[in-house]
Formats: C-alpha cells, sequence, structure tokens
C-alpha cells in the first residue's frame, strides 16, 4: 500500500509539473496575442494616418479646382463684358 501510495504520488507531482508546463505554454500564447494586438494598432493607426492623408489630399485638390473653376469663370465673364463693348461700340 505504501508503494501504491508514493506511486500515486509521483503521478499528482507528474500531474502538477504538466499544469505548470500548460501554465508556461499559455501564458507565451498570451503574451504572443498581447504583441500581435500591439502590432496590429500600430499597423492600423498608420492605415488610418495614411487615409486621412489621403483625404485631406483630396480636399486640397477639390479646393484648388474649385478656385481654378472660379477663376475661369470670372475670365470668361470678363470677356463677355469686353466683347458686348466692342460689339456695342461698333454699332
Amino acid at each position: 500500500m505504501g508503494t501504491e501510495i508514493n506511486g500515486i504520488k509521483t503521478e499528482i507531482n507528474g500531474m502538477g509539473t504538466e499544469i505548470n508546463g500548460i501554465k508556461t505554454e499559455i501564458n507565451g500564447v498570451n503574451t504572443e496575442i498581447n504583441n500581435l494586438r500591439s502590432e496590429m494598432h500600430g499597423r492600423f493607426d498608420n492605415v488610418d494616418a495614411k487615409l486621412e492623408g489621403i483625404g485631406l489630399q483630396f480636399e486640397l485638390t477639390n479646393d484648388s479646382r474649385i478656385n481654378d473653376v472660379g477663376f475661369i469663370t470670372d475670365k470668361v465673364n470678363k470677356l463677355e463684358k469686353e466683347v458686348f463693348i466692342i460689339k456695342t461700340n461698333k454699332n
């Protein structure tokens, strides 16, 4: 009976060692997940920054085009007035 108890103790100690090994592996997996999470946050922050930059560039381009259209419209209006004045003076 003493031998059986010693055998059971040995098995229990072995299980404890296995459980500690599993805990160590789980901690390692948790660390990897946290590292991956941090890396993904960094990547998404970079993507967000680039998208924001693209959006701002589109806004600037759009504003520039609006200004160009306004400039061209003003020039056309002035030319129309000058043509009208020239036609009026010829008659």
